[in-house]
């Protein structure tokens, strides 16, 4: 059975945004082209579905080289991690958490498993290579678009839950005794002294907040007092 080469290449607008792929599979008979759009996903899982869909775009037990441009994925395979991971049963082994992409890394394990895969990073004038290039960005213009059912959105600043939730209202300043945000101890009222005033300096602090188990310092409005300025000099007879 002839040596296929194959060609993988996926890209996303923006992270949790349009994204898009294409794969070509290549012998000196034959040639398949693959090319899709996904409404909400990221690059990396573009990249992982190019590469699947490049190896299933060979026949099962046919010999293929494999072109990927994203470092991540030409890792997974080339370095082992592949097979890592699915004896760790896709989680990591600190923690144990389950690995980002597990879903489609695992498509992509089972794809290579069935093919004798060499993987090799892929050339920019390779003429095969920038046509997939081409025929994903092209992809992104198609109206028909697929969802990434596997996709999780990443979450956004305000959707994430404090990593320590604080019994302070958070309609009041910072004041002594209420837990530090940092370890939850009662603050206490550290007054200031010796100080060193910098030319052209507005306020300075009469006191400040601190957490006598982790250390934290905590400037608030209250302890800050304004620096009146310096009266004239009177003027030389």
């Amino acid at each position: 059975m002839p040596r296929y080469h194959a060609y993988a290449h996926g890209l996303s607008a923006h992270p949790d945004g349009l994204g898009s792929y294409a794969a070509i599979a290549v012998t000196p008979t034959s040639r398949r082209v693959i090319q899709h759009a996904y409404r909400h996903t990221t690059a990396d899982r573009m990249a992982i579905r190019a590469a699947t869909s490049a190896l299933r775009s060979c026949p099962a037990g046919s010999s293929v080289r494999l072109y990927l441009d994203r470092r991540r994925v030409y890792d997974a395979i080339a370095s082992g991690n592949l097979e890592r991971w699915r004896l760790d049963s896709w989680k990591a082994r600190v923690g144990g958490k389950p690995i980002k992409h597990a879903d489609l890394w695992r498509d992509l394990d089972n794809a290579a498993a069935d093919r004798d895969v060499v993987v090799a990073l892929a050339n920019r004038d390779d003429d095969n290579f920038s046509e997939c290039v081409r025929l994903a960005r092209g992809a992104a213009q198609s109206p028909l678009k697929l969802t990434d059912r596997g996709y999780r959105p990443t979450p956004t600043r305000s959707s994430r839950p404090s990593q320590r939730p604080t019994n302070r209202p958070t309609s009041r300043p910072l004041q002594a005794g209420d837990p530090c945000p940092k370890c939850q101890v009662s603050v206490t009222r550290r007054e200031v002294t010796g100080q060193t005033r910098k030319p052209g300096q507005r306020y300075c602090w009469a006191w400040l907040l601190r957490c006598p188990n982790c250390g934290a310092r905590y400037q608030t409005k209250q302890g800050r007092r304004r620096i009146e300025s310096n009266p004239p000099s009177p003027a030389s007879a």
